[in-house]
């Protein structure tokens, strides 16, 4: 596994070394000299770490999402739960010009530097909620660690640094518009978002395209696919590395 872990590592290096605009830029990225990794179209992004790096290229390089099978659709409602540095909205937003996205980041660190690389990339379609979605009024988060890895699941006894969120709940959204895709990765989140979603909810949600983390929920990904399996085609795939975590990507029947 450690071997397969290394071979993945070194392709995801040179894919993204071919698709930077500037081989000098991205060499410096990567020895931590420069904090701006530019694809070859002129998308724009600061990173903190090489953390970032590797998000960047399962996002935009990989479409983990799977945002290019909708190309030609003309989505008018992307939803982004669980925004982070702009990974995928941004590429949503370079991606369909025409589309209204919803970008939900409570973590301030991220939000802050999401909105940046927003405006850095001079993008107008995109509109940030530094708030979390949840079904309850408030949650409390992990901001002690890595930023892209905040969650509302920690030991309390490990973290030093935890902060209260406002809310709003998904439902909320749902009423005043019709989701054509909708992105989650929040770390364990997935299912207090999922949970309470009537069926009537359901059908005003086309794609939804997600992480899920059994590390934080046992069994997280069976009770997923339980609640979709009624009105969704469902595609499940484990992650290569961790079984616990895997992506789902349900297109409405």
């Amino acid at each position: 596994m450690k071997i397969q872990k290394i071979f993945y590592y070194i392709k995801s290096v040179l894919l993204l070394c071919k698709e930077s605009k500037s081989k000098i830029n991205f060499i410096l990225s990567l020895l931590r000299l420069n904090s701006f990794y530019v694809f070859k179209n002129n998308l724009n992004f600061e990173i903190k770490s090489l953390l970032d790096l590797l998000i960047l290229k399962e996002t935009v390089i990989d479409d983990y999402y799977q945002l290019k099978k909708i190309e030609g659709t003309n989505p008018k409602i992307i939803v982004d739960i669980g925004g982070g540095f702009g990974d995928f909205s941004i590429f949503a937003a370079k991606l369909f010009p025409d589309a209204h996205i919803l970008v939900f980041e409570p973590n301030p660190i991220l939000s802050r530097f999401l909105r940046w690389n927003v405006s850095f990339n001079n993008i107008k379609n995109i509109t940030i909620h530094s708030y979390a979605i949840s079904n309850k009024r408030e949650i409390q988060i992990d901001i002690s660690g890595e930023p892209t890895k905040t969650s509302m699941f920690f030991d309390r006894k490990k973290v030093s640094n935890t902060i209260k969120v406002k809310t709003k709940r998904l439902p909320d959204i749902i009423k005043k518009n019709t989701i054509d895709f909708l992105k989650i990765d929040c770390k364990g989140g997935e299912w207090d978002i999922l949970s309470n979603l009537s069926s009537q909810e359901l059908t005003k949600i086309n794609i939804i395209s997600m992480e899920y983390h059994n590390q934080y929920i046992i069994n997280l990904d069976e009770k997923i696919v339980k609640k979709l399996n009624q009105r969704y085609i469902i595609v499940q795939k484990p992650d290569i590395f961790d079984k616990s975590i895997g992506h789902i990507y349900a297109t409405k029947k």
